[in-house]
């Protein structure tokens, strides 16, 4: 167990397109859903942005500072 998250991204995606297939057989256009996950993502962006307003820039630095540590790490798993 490495603890990069790719199971947890396969199986979210997974349900993404399982939903996105419910809805595409219903008559709904893949460009409607493909325009949710945008707004679904902007909106995501949003929250970590709002969270990141409370943290203090020294604890962003160090934030920044593992993020980086865990993609050197793990750089093999990683697609640049």
């Amino acid at each position: 167990m490495t603890g990069d998250g790719t199971t947890s991204t396969v199986l979210l995606i997974g349900e993404f397109l399982k939903q996105s297939e419910l809805y595409i057989t219903e008559g709904l256009h893949p460009r409607a859903v493909t325009e949710g996950f945008e707004k679904g993502k902007k909106k995501a962006l949003d929250v970590l942005v709002s969270l990141l307003s409370n943290i203090s820039p020294k604890e962003i630095k160090f934030t920044v500072f593992l993020v980086r540590l865990r993609i050197y790490f793990f750089r093999g798993k990683l697609c640049f």
